[in-house]
Parts: structure tokens; C-alpha cells; sequence
């Protein structure tokens, strides 16, 4: 996360990595609500998304969507409900709901 106003690095996001295969996010998105509360990040090697909660300094994973056979390239949050879409490359298009 970067401060655009003064260039500076604030914090980074983890994402999980796959030992022997590199990890690379393709998306990330905050959530729709006015604080931008949440932030969902896909990609492959692990081949799952996550859905991080921005409450303090260091965001906090509070749900994986894994199962999908190649990696995340699309992910989006419901704008009026707690559900967001991941796409995958291997086809599947998966709606899941969150807390």
C-alpha cells in the first residue's frame, strides 16, 4: 500500500507463495463500501484468492476461495452484499459470500 502523496510505502500485502513455484497476483481490488474495509487479491502458484480486512496497519486474512485448478485473473466485490466473484483460468466463475 503506497501513500501517493508523499511516494512512500506503507505496508505490504502478503500473499501466499507455493515452495518451488513462484507466485504472481494478477488482481486486487478494494471493496465498494466507503472505507474501502476490505481488499480481495488472486493469482496463481497457490492458485486461490484472498479477502484481507484493512482495520489496522497490517491487513488481516479473513477468508481463502482455493480450488480452482490454474490461477485467479479476475476478482470483484458486490457493490449492496457481502459476495464477491473470483474467475479462474480454468473456466469457472465462483460467487462466494463472506463475513
Amino acid at each position: 500500500m503506497w501513500d501517493l502523496g508523499s511516494t512512500e510505502l506503507l505496508y505490504d500485502v502478503p500473499f501466499p507463495t507455493n515452495p518451488g513455484e513462484p507466485c504472481l497476483v494478477y488482481t486486487a481490488q478494494f471493496s465498494k463500501d466507503k472505507a474501502a474495509s476490505r481488499i480481495i487479491a488472486g493469482g496463481s502458484g497457490t492458485n486461490e484468492a484472498r479477502i484481507y480486512e484493512r482495520e489496522s496497519q497490517i491487513p488481516t486474512v479473513i477468508g481463502s476461495i482455493k480450488g480452482m485448478q490454474k490461477g485467479v485473473f479476475s476478482t470483484d466485490f458486490h457493490p449492496g452484499m457481502n459476495q464477491v466473484a473470483v474467475g479462474s483460468g480454468d473456466g469457472t466463475v465462483r460467487i462466494i459470500e463472506y463475513p
